[in-house]
Formats: structure tokens, C-alpha cells, sequence
């Protein structure tokens, strides 16, 4: 029940707003979307879907390792 009550209570001192260029996230979010649009295709899409693929999931993992690692 504490926790009920805490986690409806209206302090926001852990929600800081940032501005769209500042917030870490999105950097690496658009880092990874750069590289995916700027990719040479090879007009076959099993292999361009691939490549892609690479990119998306190591801009997940950059985005995840912050929170991993504290920094």
C-alpha cells in the first residue's frame, strides 16, 4: 500500500525535461538513422534488410548502454 501511495504522489523531482538535441537518446537514435539512410544498397532486399537490421540493433544496444553502465 506504501508503494501505491508513493508512486501517486505528485513529486516530479526525478523527471527533468530536455531539449530535443540534448536528450542522449535521441543523438544516438538519429547517429543510427543517419547510417541506415545513408547506406549503399545493393537492390537486393534480403541483404539490404539485413544490413539495416545490423545498424538498428547496435543503435538499440549504443542506446541501451548508458543505462547499463550508469553513464
Amino acid at each position: 500500500m506504501v508503494a501505491l501511495l508513493s508512486a501517486c504522489s505528485k513529486d516530479d523531482n526525478g523527471i527533468t525535461l530536455q531539449k530535443h538535441d540534448d536528450n542522449k537518446m535521441m543523438i544516438l537514435m538519429h547517429q543510427m538513422m543517419s547510417k541506415t539512410d545513408t547506406m549503399q544498397k545493393t537492390n537486393d532486399p534480403e541483404i539490404d534488410f539485413a544490413r539495416m537490421m545490423k545498424m538498428h540493433h547496435q543503435g538499440a544496444i549504443d542506446m541501451a548502454n548508458p543505462g547499463v553502465t550508469g553513464r
